[in-house]
């Protein structure tokens, strides 16, 4: 929602920095693919090469709070949900699954995607009790769950993508980073043509992305945000913000549990798995 979507625990350091996932936004993303188109020399794809470097792992599990709609005071009350994600790598292959566990009426609600070192996103959408929707280009430009992020965005692949530029230095809060612009192959079934992401180069962490469409419109921005230590008021390890586009509502993902570098059974990505949860 990696996780929505950083090398979170290249932010933190010491005991809370091992335990601490990547955000669902990167997690599980192959190195290798950009690693065979990287040419001596190219700062841009060493760059996005070295920051899915940093996201390899066998497996992953996070458990996550997602919070839709404006938190001020005054406002609407938000809708909230549970989610579940869990990861698994095999070689090249990478498996990413998404579940909401509550509430009720959204209860096994998943989107398995598959990602390999060959171009594009494979995987299927999972709709209780039996339907199941192969993901295309349609799809994936869909909202999962009715929450702001797509399931392009779950999958975030434009750092698997051709062509990246460094492009200067860029400003997220007081903190300084360097901004790489990420555009796809002219084929690519993408809703977008452009994705700027700001990225700490020492702790290879994206503070933020900004994704355009074709008319050079900037349609989403996701934003990380870590709590003050100290901070009893915030019971989550760290956050994304997901707003810009009107038509999906603002989308906040907290991060409240998570283990990284485990062992995940690759039946959690089966189907007659995901039904068997819904029951539960």
């Amino acid at each position: 929602m990696n996780k929505p979507a950083a090398n979170i625990d290249a932010v933190l350091s010491g005991p809370r920095r091992r335990r601490l996932l990547p955000s669902a936004l990167i997690v599980l993303a192959a190195a290798a693919a950009i690693a065979a188109q990287h040419k001596p020399g190219d700062p841009g794809r060493d760059l996005a090469r070295r920051v899915l470097k940093a996201q390899e792992t066998s497996g992953f599990q996070i458990r996550a709070r997602v919070i839709l709609g404006e938190e001020e005071e005054g406002a609407r009350r938000p809708a909230i949900l549970q989610v579940r994600m869990a990861g698994r790598r095999e070689g090249d292959t990478e498996k990413v699954l998404y579940q909401v566990l509550y509430p009720t009426t959204l209860k096994g609600y998943a989107a398995v995607i598959e990602q390999s070192r060959a171009p594009g996103i494979s995987g299927f959408l999972f709709e209780p009790p039996e339907r199941i929707r192969q993901l295309d280009p349609d799809l994936l430009k869909s909202p999962f769950a009715g929450t702001g992020l797509t399931i392009e965005d779950l999958a975030e692949n434009f750092w698997r993508w051709p062509s990246q530029r460094v492009a200067g230095q860029g400003q997220a809060g007081k903190q300084a980073c360097t901004v790489l612009e990420s555009r796809p192959s002219k084929d690519a079934a993408t809703a977008y043509a452009l994705v700027r992401s700001c990225i700490d180069p020492k702790k290879l962490t994206p503070l933020w992305v900004e994704k355009f469409d074709a008319a050079g419109n900037r349609v989403k921005r996701i934003s990380l945000e870590i709590p003050e230590r100290g901070n009893r008021n915030r019971d989550f390890r760290v956050s994304m913000v997901v707003e810009g586009d009107p038509s999906l509502p603002r989308t906040r993902v907290e991060i409240l549990r998570s283990d990284r570098g485990i062992r995940v059974s690759p039946d959690e990505f089966l189907v007659q798995r995901l039904k068997s949860l819904t029951g539960r």
